[in-house]
């Protein structure tokens, strides 16, 4: 069997019914395998002999091994780089579940398992060019909504980041309050698509009456009161992306007509006798468990398996506190009109570590209105602990209050870390690194005088 029998890349048209395989390089270039039916395992690596064979140089010889069953399973060969799933790395010998969906991380490159046919348009118009990388694109995702200190968010992000250049449909998972919406804005930001119209419909909120009218249009005449054409929303995002929020709660007799809109890219509006081509990219979230749901015959397994073209599982805040702390400092700047530097100034050190200790079961939310409850009861003053919400104070433990100098020392400490966050990011360049920071070049030099940081030196200079 030569390797061209064994795996191929999948245009819409040659599409098989799967499973397949999804490979997604650094560059954020998608391919998708098909796998041969009868296929049990099959080998992933740089060598020609692997059954996938993966040229990118942060992969080994023969890196991991994919077992497929009922449940797929993935096996670390002894990648140099490592075998990640679900943020965990995997011992050399060791094998982990793999979900239909999930992503696996092998050095540079996820992988994923996939059910029913692929949807990766290849050499179709300028939506299959690769963009720059998430973290060197100026402001991609660091524009005020997300913040990513943590490791746990930088791992979302750099999935966001390899699955925004391709048309696959992604599935948001996470608890209620994480952010999930966030995140879809930033895929649709990091895509080829972000000029256009990015449509976010609440599944949960569709009137039953009106749900398919709402999603599919109709034409005039189509049922009483329907006095002229209507758009839908799904049409209205023509170029663009529909987010699906709350996808779990769609309404079953809707869900097989999304699915047809998804597998045909055609949509029907009421009252009409011929289909229309859409061009859009699908991005659909939820809180529930849509396998239960599955097997309770509440949501289409075929349906699930459309959407979940890529999974992504957004972390609750409690298993990602390194960013609570650049948060809080975010809500309280907007609550008052201020810059973030000038925000960390009015906490308490007793006061930021009892945002750190609560468990934030509402995630980003709550921390988002216990912190402009505090900024409204402290008034213009600093924010004490005794002016957070009683569930947040009720486990805080007290520390010695902060003396003013040591603040200072704070402040400085967070500003220096975000000069050269900046500066990282923009390789260096000075007058690019100022304007994200809102301020000056002139400002930028001074400061990094204060802080004793070498100025980067321009390509090519002595």
């Amino acid at each position: 069997m030569t390797e061209s029998d064994k795996t191929s890349t999948l245009t819409p048209k040659e599409a098989s019914a799967g499973p397949w395989l999804l490979v997604v390089d650094a560059r954020g270039t998608a391919q998708a395998h098909a796998l041969e039916p009868g296929t049990s395992r099959l080998t992933l690596g740089r060598s020609r002999t692997c059954d996938v064979m993966i040229d990118d140089a942060s992969v080994s010889r023969q890196h991991a091994m994919i077992h497929l069953g009922a449940v797929p399973r993935i096996e670390n060969l002894g990648g140099s780089n490592g075998v990640l799933v679900r943020g965990k790395s995997l011992d050399v010998g060791a094998i982990a579940d793999l979900a239909v969906g999930e992503i696996a991380q092998l050095g540079a490159v996820l992988v994923a398992i996939q059910a029913g046919s692929a949807y990766l348009p290849q050499g179709r118009d300028d939506r299959t060019r690769r963009l720059p990388a998430l973290e060197r694109t100026a402001n991609a995702w660091d524009d005020g909504t997300i913040v990513a200190i943590d490791p746990a968010t930088r791992t979302v992000l750099r999935l966001v980041e390899r699955v925004a250049n391709s048309t696959i449909s992604v599935l948001l998972t996470g608890e209620t309050g994480v952010g999930k919406e966030i995140f879809a804005h930033a895929i649709h930001r990091c895509s080829p698509r972000a000029g256009e119209r990015f449509v976010r419909i609440n599944c949960a909120a569709l009137p039953a009456s009106l749900a398919e009218s709402e999603l599919f249009g109709h034409a005039r005449g189509a049922f009483t009161d329907a006095s002229r054409d209507k758009e839908g929303l799904v049409e209205s995002a023509s170029g663009g992306t529909v987010f699906l929020d709350e996808v779990g709660d769609l309404p079953l007799d809707l869900q097989p007509k999304l699915l047809r809109v998804l597998e045909e890219r055609m949509l029907q509006r009421i009252g009409e006798t011929a289909p229309r081509p859409i061009d859009v990219r699908f991005i659909a979230a939820t809180n529930r468990n849509l396998r239960s749901a599955i097997a309770e015959g509440r949501f289409r397994d075929d349906l699930y398996y459309r959407l979940n073209g890529v999974s992504i599982h957004v972390p609750p805040l409690r298993e990602r506190r390194d960013d609570i702390a650049r948060l809080a400092l975010r809500f309280v700047a907007r609550a008052r009109g201020i810059d973030e530097p000038e925000a960390a100034t009015l906490w308490t050190r007793d006061a930021l570590k009892a945002l750190y200790d609560h468990s934030w079961p509402g995630n980003v939310r709550e921390l988002r209105n216990a912190v402009e409850h505090a900024a409204l009861i402290a008034g213009s003053g600093a924010i004490e602990i005794e002016h957070l919400p009683a569930d947040v104070r009720e486990h805080a433990q007290s520390s010695e209050r902060t003396d003013p100098a040591a603040l200072r020392e704070d402040v400085k400490a967070y500003e220096r870390a975000r000069v050269l966050e900046a500066l990282a990011r923009f390789g260096g360049n000075q007058t690019r690194a100022a304007r994200a920071l809102g301020i000056s070049r002139r400002t930028l030099v001074t400061r990094l005088d204060e802080y004793g940081v070498a100025r980067p030196r321009k390509p090519g200079g002595g």
